[in-house]
């Protein structure tokens, strides 16, 4: 396996440890989000390039790591007191824990909140995790619980269907992140949330995002699988009323699961980084016969056999790496330039 890149800005070397961990050194929010107060807040003031660089940094940091070691909780609470925000971890954080995990980060004048993806070192877990995709949709009750602004719920059938995987792991801990949403909206009404993630972690931030009805709310992924039905996507769309940027690098190989026949569809707002690195806003482009769970399933097996053979990963695995979506989204904010 390749060395790491010396630097903790440069591009991540093509190597399961920078598809895998963050830099040793990585250094989060390298600078200030400025944001209008919240009162002036609207969609196009608020979310910018610098704004979606900080979204990549946070699914980043959503893994909990610094190289293949878990960032403790005294050196997490330095290093969002350094980008001048209090948070705190959500779910069961125990290394071997399957629950999801979440980071909750806020001052007054904005929150975020970001999903962990999927976390292995072990590719046979992670091949799973591709292969698991395919599994059948499951509809999402009425009768789940909501945050919306008059703390009312539905009782109406609702016709929004989502993946099963995602929806039975999502409610596990449910409960304690609309409670974090509903406290702080409580304290800061018109303050935006941003709602982040990579990989699972996007699908997570995309099933949180259909939940909340609070209002002054945006909806960054990198690397997001399709979540749900048509009704799911237009109830993302409908909450996210500050926007939706759901990024794709090149030929991220898990934006092509789970399939469209099976009534699955992606959010909008696709933005696409192309092989030079530049971010362009996009249609949905049509899939082609090579995308589906059989072209990820092929892919894995070479990953895997990769793995075993201590080759480097293939480059539609390479492009799914949040580390690359990062390095692409502050280079960005800094018209071509990596800070």
């Amino acid at each position: 396996m390749s060395a790491a890149p010396s630097n903790w800005y440069d591009f991540p070397a093509i190597d399961w440890d920078s598809l895998f961990h963050p830099h040793f050194s990585y250094r989060y929010f390298r600078q200030p989000l400025s944001l209008p107060s919240p009162a002036d807040i609207t969609s196009s003031n608020v979310c910018t390039p610098l704004t979606a660089a900080w979204m990549a940094d946070a699914a980043l940091l959503a893994y909990g790591g610094v190289g293949e070691q878990y960032i403790d909780l005294l050196e997490f609470d330095a290093l969002l007191d350094g980008a001048q925000l209090r948070g705190h971890r959500l779910g069961n954080w125990a290394p071997d824990a399957k629950s999801v995990k979440a980071i909750f980060a806020y001052s007054s004048r904005f929150a975020v909140l970001s999903f962990r993806g999927t976390k292995s070192v072990n590719w046979v877990n992670s091949a799973v995790d591709l292969a698991a995709f395919s599994v059948r949709e499951e509809p999402l009750p009425s009768e789940a619980a909501t945050v919306q602004s008059d703390g009312q719920k539905s009782t109406e059938d609702s016709p929004v269907r989502v993946h099963a995987g995602f929806w039975f792991a999502f409610n596990t801990e449910w409960n304690d992140i609309r409670c974090c949403l509903e406290s702080y909206r409580a304290k800061h009404s018109l303050s935006p949330i941003f709602f982040t993630g990579h990989s699972m972690g996007a699908a997570f931030a995309t099933m949180a995002m259909a939940q909340f009805r609070g209002g002054k709310a945006a909806l960054y992924t990198f690397g997001s699988p399709r979540v749900g039905n048509k009704a799911f996507c237009e109830e993302v769309r409908k909450n996210a009323d500050l926007g939706i940027f759901r990024f794709v690098n090149n030929r991220d190989l898990m934006t092509n699961v789970p399939p469209r026949e099976r009534s699955f569809e992606h959010t909008c707002g696709l933005m696409q980084i192309g092989t030079d690195g530049n971010v362009t806003a996009c249609c949905e482009p049509v899939d082609s016969l090579s995308s589906g769970v059989e072209h990820v399933l092929r892919n894995a097996a070479a990953a895997f056999k990769n793995y075993i053979e201590k080759l480097p990963p293939p480059s539609e695995l390479m492009d799914h790496a949040q580390r690359r979506y990062c390095y692409y989204l502050w280079r960005w904010a800094h018209n071509g330039q990596v800070p």
